[in-house]
């Protein structure tokens, strides 16, 4: 009888344990924000921008579709993202940048610098620490104005974009 009642304690633990969501980007290189109560939201938006890079500069000019990303936050509270980048014991300093971007015609632009990006006035600064296992949480220095932004990953000699909107 002991055996059957562990076994059956054993049984509920083990499901109750799957069935909890993860508080982390369920794959590498996804973004989703965080809520305000700290549970993980909706995964932002992800597209592969027309990218044009210009002669003797560091500077990317892209372009995405859609005048609104659907991954919307509300602009009531300054949002945090959630970074899963594959284990979180790097530097992320320069392998992530998040920029304000221009919204017309059906088409969202912008222009960003792959080295020092400080500079450029769209770029938004963030402060980043480790979060769970293999993400890093951004925290925005200022609250984020009404816009469309976009979230470079520059990992793996490649450009990971995701974006999203605030209201």
């Amino acid at each position: 009888m002991k055996n059957i009642l562990l076994f059956q304690a054993l049984f509920c633990c083990f499901f109750i344990a799957k069935g909890q969501k993860t508080t982390e980007p369920e794959f590498a290189y996804q973004v989703n924000y965080l809520k305000s109560d700290g549970t993980l939201g909706e995964k932002l938006e992800s597209q592969v921008p027309k990218a044009k890079h210009a002669e003797f500069s560091y500077t990317f000019k892209f372009e995405v579709k859609g005048d609104k990303s659907p991954t919307r936050i509300s602009n009531d509270s300054n949002p945090s993202l959630i970074v899963n980048m594959g284990g979180n014991s790097k530097d992320i300093g320069g392998v992530i940048q998040v920029y304000k971007i221009e919204s017309k015609s059906n088409k969202r632009k912008g222009a960003y610098k792959s080295r020092n990006p400080s500079g450029d006035q769209s770029y938004i600064p963030f402060e980043f620490e480790g979060y769970g296992e293999n993400s890093y949480i951004l925290n925005f220095n200022e609250p984020l104005d009404t816009g469309e932004y976009i979230v470079i990953i520059w990992e793996d000699g490649a450009r990971k974009v995701s974006l999203f909107g605030i209201d």
